[in-house]
């Protein structure tokens, strides 16, 4: 009744240096995975695109009000900035600082106007808006480079030699 129990062996191909490497293959893709989603979620600010002039205040009739070495700050077009990222500096003829202040911080020698365009935003600089500088910023005529910085980046957006007078 019994007969001979016949043993059946399995004699596929599959080796375990195979089933090692496999299993190496599936751990590196996941890692990889891992690593592209923690990477990716880091958010890279960039500057804004923001086309900028300045030029000299032309002296007023009453210098009282803005002084008569103050300059203008202008906003031409391109994305708005907000006041509190919008660091000015400005460099005597020699390159040595003489000025540095964010724009909201230092609302005395930095005031903010409208020169055309949609209604005034007191939170951001945009197109059509100007910032006039007193002469609390400068204390006499020349030469002056005045640099214009992006605060969370510290991007240079504007830089330009103006003669104040």
């Amino acid at each position: 009744m019994f007969g001979v129990v016949r043993l059946v062996r399995d004699e596929r191909g599959v080796s375990e240096v195979m089933a090692a490497m496999l299993l190496m293959a599936v751990v590196v893709l996941a890692i990889a995975a891992v690593a592209t989603n923690i990477f990716g979620m880091t958010n890279v600010e960039k500057a804004p695109n923001v086309r900028l002039d300045i030029v000299d205040h032309p002296d007023p009739i009453n210098p009282s009000a803005t002084g008569e070495n103050a300059f203008i700050i202008r906003h031409m077009g391109g994305d708005r900035i907000n006041y509190n990222d919008i660091v000015v500096a400005v460099y005597d003829s020699s390159g040595q600082m003489i000025y540095n202040s964010i724009v909201s911080e230092d609302t005395t020698n930095l005031v903010t106007q409208q020169m055309s365009g949609s209604a005034y935003n007191d939170n951001f600089f945009e197109g059509g808006e100007q910032i006039v500088a007193s002469d609390g910023v400068l204390n006499q005529a020349g030469t002056y480079e005045i640099a214009i910085y992006y605060k969370p980046t510290m991007a240079l957006l504007y830089k330009e030699a103006v003669m104040i007078s």
